[in-house]
């Protein structure tokens, strides 16, 4: 349905001089009079009920997560963060849970299946970020919660601009929180962040990839649903050090699935694409996930039997929320790329091919067997 809308706003947005990228990509590209370099812009919106469940949850990591996926469409860019706006509707009634209430919460213990080697992304703390069923929280502030969303602002601002890789630089600053508006209303929490940022070199955009290209991410996939959803950084920096090192082609982020966003790439870049599923990477939390008993869970109880189902690959495809980068690069420099001196860890995933009829399509290949069509899934909005 997203695309649909996206399509049919397109068609009756008019064209403007400043507007060098418009609707369609992971943001839009600016040209203003005596701008150098462009500036970028993205917006996003979490609602609760859909995004996040506010009485079952940390709203630090509410706040958090609203700043960095907007993040990651700049990541996904390769574009410096420079500022954001933050607008928010308050429950005029919010029921959350408090510091104290999370700290009488022991986290769950789950047998984890396998021991990947893959390093996991973001911050990965064991305190506990979810109330057990049955447990009542105690924040009713409606100043106390918008205290603990401007502590996740600050969480977001501060790990996306830290350093990154073997030679620990730093390609940016923290972005600066520059404003915005606040609200109440008896509905749910509603959060709106736009970030602007501007371009450092040649920007990422969706319908740059080129046949024969390599196709990587750069992190392990699946299982978000757990906590990795509200605690994955951005991979700003790390696009950054790349884009500056590399001939990168195409970029996206990975929000709603690896295999429904490969194919929205490709779409746009009029191409289709093979992946080798045995060198995906996959997260952890995906082999987790798929051997996970919601009805026995305190924790995850909120999750339903059909998002369970499914092998670690399955949900490495199409879980969706990963917020790792996919992007493409000329397939030559892929060795150099996978062994980049920046320290790094990125993975190839995959080759772009040449579109055969009228719609692009993803096919699944390993090596010695026939290629096979590959079902498409991912979060539909």
């Amino acid at each position: 349905m997203e695309l649909e809308i996206v399509e049919r706003l397109c068609r009756r947005f008019p064209n403007h001089p400043a507007m060098k990228l418009g609707p369609g990509d992971d943001a839009a590209i600016l040209e203003l009079a005596g701008s150098s370099p462009e500036i970028v812009v993205s917006t996003d919106l979490l609602t609760e009920g859909v995004d996040f469940l506010l009485a079952r949850m940390d709203p630090r990591k509410i706040g958090r997560k609203a700043l960095a996926v907007n993040l990651s469409d700049l990541a996904a860019m390769a574009a410096e963060p420079l500022a954001c706006v933050i607008s928010v509707a308050l429950p005029k009634s919010p029921l959350f849970p408090t510091k104290e209430d999370l700290a009488e919460v022991h986290p769950e213990t789950s047998k984890i299946l396998g021991s990947p080697e893959i390093p996991e992304s973001g911050p990965q703390s064991q305190s506990p970020i979810f109330l057990p069923k049955g447990q009542i929280p105690g924040g009713n502030s409606v100043p106390l919660l918008m205290e603990f969303l401007c502590e996740g602002f600050l969480d977001a601002a501060e790990e996306t601009a830290r350093p990154v890789g073997e030679t620990g630089q730093m390609q940016t600053l923290p972005i600066a929180i520059a404003g915005g508006d606040t609200n109440t209303w008896d509905g749910p929490l509603v959060l709106s962040v736009t970030v602007i940022g501007r371009t450092a070199g040649k920007p990422l955009c969706r319908n740059q990839a080129q046949p024969g290209d390599a196709i990587f991410v750069t992190g392990p996939l699946g299982g978000s649903l757990l906590r990795r959803q509200f605690e994955f950084v951005p991979r700003v920096q790390e696009m950054l050090s790349l884009n500056a090192a590399f001939t990168l082609h195409a970029g996206m982020d990975i929000s709603d699935g690896l295999s429904l966003d490969l194919l929205r790439l490709c779409r746009q870049s009029r191409c289709s694409a093979e992946l080798f599923p045995d060198q995906i990477p996959i997260s952890s939390d995906a082999v987790r996930l798929s051997a996970l008993k919601p009805e026995e869970s305190a924790i995850y109880d909120w999750i339903t039997p059909s998002m369970v189902s499914g092998t670690p690959l399955e949900h490495a495809l199409g879980d969706g929320e990963d917020f790792e980068v996919l992007f493409t690069a000329p397939w030559e420099e892929s060795v150099r790329i996978l062994q980049n001196s920046l320290g790094i860890p990125v993975f190839r995933i995959g080759r772009i091919l040449e579109k055969t009829g009228n719609e692009s399509q993803i096919f699944s290949r390993i090596e010695g067997e026939t290629p096979q069509l590959l079902p498409v899934r991912g979060f539909c909005h």
